[in-house]
C-alpha cells in the first residue's frame, strides 16, 4: 500500500505500526511542509497537491500488479486498476536494463556520488516488487552511485524496472516492527509518504 494524505510526516516506524505493515519503506521526496513534491495516490485516493507538482515517474500498484510508469503529474491520468502510488526520480532500469552514468540525469554530487539510497523494482515477470535500502554515510557503509544502485538491482535481484526513491537521511526500512537499517541521521526522520507489504485483506480507514 501507499500513504493516505492522513499518514503525512510519519516515520516509517510509526507509518509501519499504524498498518501493522509486514515491510515499509520511505517513497517520495518532499518539501519544508512534508508534502510530497510529485503525485502521490492512496487507497483513499489521491492527496490534495500544492501549486506545482513535480513531473516525475510513478510507481503504480493494485491488486497482484505495479507498474512504473513515465512521467506524470497532477492532472494526468493513471490506470484504472491503480489502487496507490508514489512518485519517485529518476527511473533507474528500464527494459530490463541498468542505465548509465551518462544516461542517468542530476548532478554528480546527487548521482554520481554515494549517498544512503531507498529503491523500488519490479521483476520481469512483473510478479515480484523489491524494496531496497543501501546505508550510507556512517564508517560501516558507504552509500551507493544511482548507477551502482541501478547495476546492483538489475544484476543481483534481476529486476527489469526500477524507480529511485528519496535517500539520504530519509532512507529506512522497518521489517515487522524493527528497523532493519541505519538510518544516517542516527534517528529516524519524519517523512512525506511512505510504501508497505501490508495482510492480505488489510483495509486501511480513509479519514
Amino acid at each position: 500500500m501507499a500513504s493516505n494524505e492522513s499518514d503525512r510526516g510519519l516515520t516509517v516506524s510509526e507509518f509501519a505500526e499504524r498498518h501493522s505493515a509486514i515491510i515499509a519503506v520511505n517513497a517520495d521526496y518532499f518539501d519544508e511542509s512534508l508534502q510530497p513534491v510529485g503525485l502521490a495516490i492512496g487507497s483513499c485516493g489521491r492527496w490534495a497537491e500544492p501549486a506545482t507538482v513535480r513531473r516525475q515517474p510513478i510507481l503504480a500498484i493494485g491488486e497482484r500488479r505495479a507498474e512504473i510508469i513515465a512521467p506524470i503529474q497532477a492532472g494526468d491520468p493513471v490506470g484504472h486498476w491503480t489502487r496507490g502510488a508514489v512518485s519517485g526520480w529518476p527511473q533507474l532500469v528500464r527494459d530490463c536494463r541498468a542505465l548509465s552514468s551518462e544516461e542517468l540525469p542530476g548532478s554528480d554530487h546527487f548521482t554520481r556520488a554515494v549517498h544512503p539510497r531507498t529503491a523500488v523494482a519490479i521483476s520481469e515477470d512483473g510478479a515480484r516488487l523489491f524494496l531496497v535500502v543501501a546505508d550510507g554515510r556512517s564508517t560501516t557503509a558507504r552509500g551507493m552511485t544511482l548507477p551502482e544502485l541501478g547495476t546492483f538491482i538489475r544484476e543481483r535481484l534481476k529486476a527489469c524496472e526500477a524507480l529511485n526513491l528519496d535517500g539520504g537521511g530519509s532512507t529506512e526500512m522497518v521489517i515487522r516492527g524493527r528497523i532493519v537499517n541505519q538510518p544516517s541521521d542516527g534517528s529516524e526522520r519524519k517523512v512525506g509518504n511512505h510504501l508497505a507489504i501490508v495482510p492480505a485483506g488489510y483495509e486501511p480507514p480513509c479519514e
